[in-house]
């Protein structure tokens, strides 16, 4: 069996951004769904982003119902499932329309034996889709933070997806777009091989080329997509091996 491998999520293995404008305005079309004023329900998103994405919090139900009240705004259910739709449209589509790259990835990773972990910062409307996405097959360990209350760059994160696992991380990868500075946080949990995906944001405008060389120099190494990652890999046989 091979070393195991941790992947994040949005832009290392499939891109909102693919099925949506660049950076994407879904909290402007939510709130147009529920009749809100755009900036203050902006405001709102962003103010509970973290506890959205670390409590353990199935739908966004409540949120949406203490803004509503405080608004003066009626939440029945046809706003409710216009606004809860818009929040995790583009991710939804991404998650059950993988690119085949990413595919091909994985199924070769799979076949060198290698367990495969997901680490992912994310609140419910983000994955709502996950249970029907072709990427579920793949994934021996699965850890989104609003489940497991801990996001990356922290220490509780990698531990809980490396727990899952079995396994420790001196012996692993993890491979990711850099969001969250999760390059850097996989570094210092200790994982052996730390792996920057750049094809999604070198080519859908969220990053600088500037910001993309910072988050390359922050990686052992840079792959385009989870289907090069194998041959990476094999190439490294001091970090990923056959046992």
């Amino acid at each position: 069996m091979s070393r195991p491998v941790v992947f994040d999520l949005f832009h290392t293995l499939v891109d909102p951004e693919d099925f949506g404008p660049c950076r994407a305005n879904r909290v402007a079309e939510a709130a147009a769904a529920l009749g809100a004023d755009e900036d203050a329900f902006a405001r709102y998103w962003w103010e509970t982003r973290r506890e959205r994405s670390v409590s353990n919090v199935r739908a966004p139900r409540n949120y949406l119902q203490a803004f509503a009240s405080a608004h003066g705004l009626a939440l029945d259910e046809e706003a409710y499932a216009r606004c809860e739709a818009r929040l995790g449209a583009y991710q939804s589509q991404a998650l059950l329309a993988p690119r085949r790259e990413t595919l091909e990835g994985l199924t070769a990773l799979r076949a060198m034996g290698a367990p495969l972990g997901l680490l992912s910062n994310a609140d419910a409307c983000d994955v709502r889709a996950w249970e029907a996405s072709p990427l579920r097959a793949y994934f021996d360990a699965v850890c989104f933070s609003f489940e497991i209350g801990a996001e990356k760059p922290s220490a509780e994160a990698y531990a809980a997806v490396f727990d899952a696992l079995g396994a420790a991380p001196e012996d692993a990868v993890f491979a990711g777009d850099g969001g969250s500075n999760e390059l850097q946080g996989a570094r210092e949990a200790g994982v052996g091989l730390v792996v920057f995906v750049n094809g999604f944001m070198a080519h859908n405008g969220i990053r600088t080329e500037a910001e993309l060389e910072a988050i390359a120099r922050s990686a052992d190494a840079t792959v385009p997509n989870a289907a090069a990652l194998p041959r990476l890999l094999a190439q490294r046989t001091g970090v990923l091996d056959p046992r």
